[in-house]
């Protein structure tokens, strides 16, 4: 099943735009944020990322979950460790994007620069 928008039709279905919201909703919280950072420079297990957040397991379980269910990342088990890593290229563009944008309108109102960086 795929999103599609073609010449025939300008708008996607109530069922096509609630995919892509779910898609959008994973990217609306600091901590999936901050883990998509964190595996930017390749797979990571759980504990590894537990370790660069600072936060409980539970938590980091909880958002890698979301971050999985929405198609954004791959997750490998290795003995008893759990491996994620982004697995749709696009998750970096987007995260891009939103920071340009926010760097425009640091251009209206001075604040720090923005980039997606690990």
């Amino acid at each position: 099943m795929s999103i599609h928008n073609n010449a025939h039709s300008s708008s996607l279905d109530r069922s096509s735009l609630e995919r892509l919201a779910a898609v959008f909703r994973a990217f609306g919280d600091a901590t999936r944020l901050a883990l998509l950072q964190e595996l930017k420079s390749g797979a990571r297990s759980v504990n590894e990322l537990q370790v660069a957040l600072g936060t409980s397991q539970a938590n980091i379980s909880r958002q890698l979950k979301v971050l999985h269910e929405a198609g954004l990342l791959s997750r490998e088990r290795r003995g008893a460790q759990v491996f994620y890593a982004i697995s749709e290229p696009l998750v970096m563009d987007i995260c891009e994007a939103a920071c340009r944008k926010l760097n425009r309108e640091a251009v209206l109102a001075p604040a720090p620069r923005m980039a997606f960086a690990s």
